[in-house]
């Protein structure tokens, strides 16, 4: 794929996103700019409307991995939540639903346990 088709590709990805996003608790969420430092989905207009998560997007792409995109929410979370939301190939706004969402092990394990999941403590 072109870098300009990947790159409106990944565009895209993150309004929607955004958009999905902000009738469902996130009302401040936004999509950063083109080579805006940071996290994808920051919030606007405070840069805080996703309080406490750093969501990195990716439109799947022969570039670069997974691992690689967690490694850049991990950098960019400043001890937020650091969070790849992943778009398969085929996969539009229609089924966003269906988009993957990846965390750390050592992230996922206390968010599953504040949920009630596991033994009682």
């Amino acid at each position: 794929m072109r870098n300009e088709a990947r790159i409106h590709r990944g565009r895209v990805s993150q309004a929607w996103l955004a958009a999905y996003l902000r009738p469902r608790g996130f009302p401040l969420a936004g999509s950063a700019g083109l080579y805006e430092a940071g996290s994808d989905i920051p919030g606007l207009p405070s840069m805080d409307g996703v309080p406490g998560l750093s969501i990195e997007v990716k439109a799947t792409s022969a570039e670069g991995t997974l691992l690689k995109a967690l490694r850049q929410s991990v950098e960019d979370a400043k001890g937020g939540l650091p969070v790849v939301v992943w778009r398969p190939n085929g996969y539009g706004a229609a089924r966003i639903e269906d988009w993957v969402v990846a965390i750390r092990l050592r992230d996922a394990v206390p968010l599953w346990r504040d949920a009630g999941y596991g033994d009682p403590r």
